[in-house]
């Protein structure tokens, strides 16, 4: 009887010996990678960088509508606006590289990990689908005595004008125009975005500011502001802004950058999941009665390579105005 006993023991000793083995091997194993079959089974998150009522928030509300009902999991906005976009990259870097936690970005915001917040780079994340593309807009109010890109330089020089806005990039063209060709320096105040700049020229703080057309479009359309110049290449064919001439026509060099607004990822969402997510956007955007205008569909490699572009044009202005 004693034998049985000590028998016995030895063998639940021995299989507890072995479960604890296989459980510590289990816990070795590289945690398995998400499957595209797997995709989506909870809910996806788009961290917006811009603030409440913007059009890059109305933008990511309008597709995450229609991508919930199209992935069939909850998608849900969340913002983390300010500080340039840097709020925006952390919280999305924080995160697993499994397409659960996808951005908006815009051009501002991507050419700020160059100079304005460094910690980020361009590099660390993934172009998903771009939708809109526009250019820089100079704006003032409907009675303003500012008529031409030309007035803005004069009164610059003689220190009787305020302007201010959230395009860095714009800012940046200004300045060096004012001091490469007019040789002043043009002060310039940065707004935390659109709707802050509209604000302080509506209040008379700032006699010009920078803006995209989509932000002010409402306001030219009814006549309570005007569009002195804008960048790009050519001019726009919206109403309200047919008039403006870019900076280009007008004879000022480096001025083709115009912005963007799209979707992006952490870098290192396996491909099989970064293509659904890309097919939903697209999808969406696709949608009738969608409430946004598609002005600059992208794909992942058409966005991917318009950015970096956009990136290199930034850096070769910084560049141009720190000699």
């Amino acid at each position: 009887m004693m034998k049985k006993n000590i028998l016995g023991s030895f063998v639940m000793v021995g299989i507890l010996v072995l479960t604890l083995i296989a459980g510590c091997s289990s816990n070795k194993e590289p945690a398995s990678k998400p499957q595209a079959g797997d995709f989506p089974s909870k809910a996806i998150t788009i961290v917006n960088a811009s603030a409440p009522g913007s059009p890059t928030d109305i933008m990511a509300r309008a597709v995450a509508h229609s991508m919930k009902d199209d992935l069939g999991v909850p998608v849900v906005v969340v913002n983390a606006d300010g500080a340039g976009g840097a709020n925006m990259m952390a919280k999305i870097k924080a995160e697993a590289a499994d397409g659960y936690t996808i951005a908006t970005a815009n051009a501002a915001q991507i050419t700020n990990t160059y100079d304005q917040i460094p910690q980020h780079s361009i590099e660390d994340f993934d172009f998903l689908v771009n939708v809109q593309e526009e250019p820089y807009a100079l704006v003032v109010l409907k009675d303003s005595p500012i008529q031409s890109f030309e007035d803005i330089m004069k009164l610059g020089q003689d220190a009787k004008l305020k302007i201010g806005g959230q395009l860095n990039i714009l800012a940046t063209m200004l300045e060096q125009i004012a001091t490469g060709r007019y040789g002043f320096e043009l002060p310039y105040a940065p707004f935390s975005g659109g709707s802050e700049s509209v604000t302080n020229l509506l209040g008379g703080n700032v006699d010009v500011i920078s803006s995209s057309p989509t932000t002010v479009k409402q306001y030219i359309e009814d006549g309570s502001m005007r569009v002195i110049a804008i960048t790009g290449m050519k001019r726009m064919e919206l109403d309200g802004f047919k008039d403006a001439p870019t900076l280009l026509e007008l004879g000022y060099e480096k001025t083709e950058p115009t912005s963007y607004r799209g979707f992006i990822a952490r870098k290192g969402i396996p491909q099989e999941i970064k293509d659904t997510l890309v097919n939903s956007i697209t999808k969406a955007l696709h949608q009738p009665g969608i409430n946004i205008e598609v002005t600059g569909f992208m794909g992942p490699e058409e966005f991917t390579q318009y950015a970096k572009t956009g990136y290199d044009s930034y850096v070769d202005i910084v560049s141009g105005s720190k000699k």
